[in-house]
């Protein structure tokens, strides 16, 4: 269908592609998927064309994430101006076309909102408007993002935690495995308390009596954290961002890895991290 088929196949095929490879965390695969149906099939469908360009943004927002790929400026330009005439065109569209549309602008405006300090009031819209509609999927994922703009500022933690378990459980009744996944991560990194099973998910931070080596076993769970991050290259300032706490305070679990690990450098606490990583 990709070969031969019209605007209207192959537009959502592309678009399903892209989230795929977005979940795969190949962000310039997605980039080049929403690429080659902004170029090779010309459609004025602003429902369809809405969806391609919200996964080129979040396809962007995600490889500025990751710090995998640089961001393609000169492709957020093009979107944008894609966003702006699917805007317009759908002022004229029927009324349920418009619904979807203005769904779809509000998670594109959000999106862009995470290429520089991502805001939760944008994520708040967005999931305001997915509600309105009965749409679990996008409301659910935007939930996810909310929290985590609220994390990223460390404000309003009740409310993120609150966000998180409510995005978790339509996950879970949905099946989306990549959606729990993510959700699950930032639930750990931010020690939210997700309800997985009868289990808290901070329970997968924890390391059972006897499951840790001896060199590590005399850190805690939030130690340990740190030393992985630590053994990835990571700056106490870019630690402090992935784990919602301040730099100073990495610092002080830096400190005190070194003292129960007896070493001097990050480089020799990484070697006994990796040393003990489980296979």
């Amino acid at each position: 269908m990709l070969a031969g088929g019209g605007a209207r196949h192959v537009i959502p095929l592309l678009t399903l592609r892209a989230g795929l490879a977005m979940w795969q965390g190949r962000h310039d695969i997605a980039r080049q998927a929403v690429q080659r149906g902004l170029t090779e099939s010309r459609s004025d469908d602003v429902g369809i064309l809405a969806a391609l360009v919200w996964h080129g943004l979040r396809a962007e927002a995600e490889a500025h994430a990751s710090r995998t790929v640089p961001v393609d400026m000169t492709a957020v330009r093009r979107l944008r101006e894609v966003v702006d005439r699917v805007a317009r065109k759908s002022e004229h569209a029927a009324r349920p076309v418009r619904d979807v549309v203005d769904g779809f602008l509000a998670l594109c405006a959000a999106e862009l909102s995470r290429l520089d300090g991502s805001d939760p009031e944008l994520w708040a819209r967005s999931v305001a408007e997915w509600d309105r509609r009965n749409h679990p999927y996008p409301a659910t994922y935007s939930r996810l993002r909310q929290a985590e703009a609220l994390l990223s500022r460390r404000s309003r933690a009740a409310t993120a935690g609150k966000l998180l378990r409510e995005a978790w459980q339509v996950a879970q009744g949905l099946g989306a495995v990549p959606l729990s996944t993510e959700i699950r991560t930032l639930a750990g990194r931010a020690r939210v308390t997700l309800e997985e099973r009868g289990q808290p998910v901070d329970g997968r931070l924890a390391v059972r009596s006897g499951s840790a080596s001896d060199e590590l076993a005399v850190l805690t769970a939030r130690e340990r954290e740190v030393l992985a991050a630590v053994a990835e290259g990571l700056t106490n300032k870019e630690i402090g961002q992935r784990l919602f706490i301040s730099e100073r305070t990495i610092g002080v679990h830096v400190s005190h890895i070194f003292d129960k690990l007896q070493v001097r450098t990050r480089v020799q606490a990484s070697a006994i991290h990796l040393r003990n990583r489980p296979e």
